[in-house]
């Protein structure tokens, strides 16, 4: 919340250091809610960042549903490719 209020009101000391938080606090759990969040503001280093984690830790990340759902697109958004070349 603190993110999108920086983002909205142009802080952008304030919105870095809630991207250094939200890129020490990323885990296998929270991974696709923050980049879902960064992309969504327009933030982006954390999704250069998520996007990073996604590849390093492909192997686990493959059997979250969350990342499977934001990989193949099941909600019919188009936002699928966009994730896949972004990965590439």
């Amino acid at each position: 919340e603190l993110l999108s209020a920086a983002k909205f009101f142009q802080l952008e000391a304030l919105q870095r250091h809630c991207e250094i938080i939200c890129a020490k606090s990323i885990n296998t759990d929270n991974c696709v809610d923050i980049y879902n969040h960064a992309k969504f503001l327009g933030v982006t280093e954390l999704s250069a960042y998520c996007e990073g984690y996604f590849l390093k830790n492909m192997m686990v990340l493959i059997e979250n549903e969350a990342f499977k759902q934001l990989l193949y697109d099941k909600n019919g958004e188009g936002t699928g490719q966009d994730v896949l070349q972004d990965l590439q």
